[in-house]
C-alpha cells in the first residue's frame, strides 16, 4: 500500500489491475483497513471493480 500512495502521490494514476490485485492482497491478508483504503482509491479515480 506505500508503493501504490508513493504513486499517487507523483501524480501517477493506478490501473485497475494494480487496483484488483491490492484488494486481492489484502483479503488474503485479512487487512480490512487497508481494503478500506483500496476502495476510497477507486472511488476517488472513478475506477468500477468487481465484488
Amino acid at each position: 500500500m506505500a508503493v501504490s500512495d508513493d504513486m499517487i502521490n507523483a501524480g501517477i494514476e493506478p490501473s485497475k489491475e494494480t487496483l484488483e490485485n491490492l484488494r486481492r492482497r489484502c483479503l488474503r491478508e485479512l487487512d480490512y483497513k487497508k481494503d478500506v483504503q483500496v476502495d476510497s482509491l477507486t472511488k476517488k479515480f472513478q475506477i468500477r471493480m468487481g465484488s
